[in-house]
């Protein structure tokens, strides 16, 4: 891949208009999305259940406060959860998915 080509790739900015994507990928999107807000989720319950300040994640220790500390920044107005929401394309609020969260 030239210089050129995967200089768009390492911004936020689109690399292509999203209204000329075909239904499919936006669904694709839209799935890639999903899983990646699940999977946020998921690992912010099991750390807040956990009991050790260390957990094995993805092969490595890693500190369970910060961590948890992570997702919630994730989850802030201005975190990347917004932009995946965006791609699904619902009215939901990134900051009452993590309030939901951190209260259960």
């Amino acid at each position: 891949m030239k210089r050129s080509e995967w200089q768009g790739l390492t911004t936020h900015e689109p690399v292509s208009d999203p209204s000329s994507d075909s239904e499919a990928e936006r669904e694709a999107n839209a799935s890639l999305a999903v899983a990646v807000i699940k999977q946020a989720v998921t690992d912010y319950r099991k750390l807040k259940e956990s009991k050790t300040e260390t957990r094995k994640i993805e092969g490595g220790w890693m500190c369970r406060t910060a961590v948890m500390k992570e997702i919630e920044d994730f989850f802030e107005e201005n975190g990347g959860a917004a932009f995946y929401l965006e791609l699904v394309g619902g009215g939901l609020d990134v900051t009452a998915i993590l309030k939901k969260i951190k209260n259960e």
